[in-house]
């Protein structure tokens, strides 16, 4: 058995049989009408009417709620696009170890540059001494990152994590890109009326 950086899976390579393409280079998760149906009612709940603070709250617990993880953030690139900024967390009562995470040594910024999903069931295992030690500063092993793209760019990630391993499945990472892909145009107009 190899380590658990090993056994560190993307969406694309992991869970290829739980999508089809819908035209050459585009695929959609095969995901139930059940699915579809709790990911668009987490949506309208975290995407009503509320100022930034409260909307970006909602995501993160809808987050956390689909996919029955204890740890949920959202980060969003900055201007530069050279870091990624927490911008809202779920189940850390408060305490955020990292405010800002370097896009070119993080495993969130890796999920923006290659607009691929990640989950890793414990990554402090990982080959990386600075994700390792991203992940041992915030208590995090097993966690879920996925792109948070508009039409135009990614534009940040929505991570659902655990503090023990915790292998999320191949229907959370399909649920939680769902539920990415229908807040994500909010959660950046959000951000950019908090500025």
């Amino acid at each position: 058995m190899g380590s658990p950086a090993d056994e560190a899976t993307s969406v694309n390579g992991a869970c290829d049989g739980d999508h089809t393409e819908l035209q050459p280079g585009v695929t959609m998760p095969l995901l139930s009408s059940a699915d579809f149906a709790l990911v668009s009612d987490a949506a309208s709940r975290a995407l009503g009417p509320a100022e930034p603070a409260r909307l970006l709250a909602g995501v993160v617990q809808g987050a956390a709620r689909l996919c029955g993880a204890r740890l949920a953030s959202v980060a969003m690139l900055t201007e530069g696009r050279e870091e990624l900024e927490l911008k809202s967390v779920f189940g850390t009562g408060g305490l955020i170890a990292e405010k800002r995470l370097p896009v070119g040594q993080s495993l969130n910024g890796t999920v923006t540059t290659t607009e691929r999903s990640f989950r890793s069931p414990d990554f402090w295992g990982e080959q990386r001494p600075v994700v390792r030690e991203i992940a041992r500063r915030n208590k995090t092993r097993g966690v879920l990152i996925v792109p948070l793209a508009t039409r135009e760019a990614v534009v940040g990630t929505l991570a659902v994590a655990a503090r023990a391993p915790w292998e999320f499945s191949c229907r959370d990472e399909a649920v939680l890109e769902e539920f990415a892909r229908n807040v994500a145009s909010p959660i950046e107009n959000a951000c950019l009326r908090q500025q």
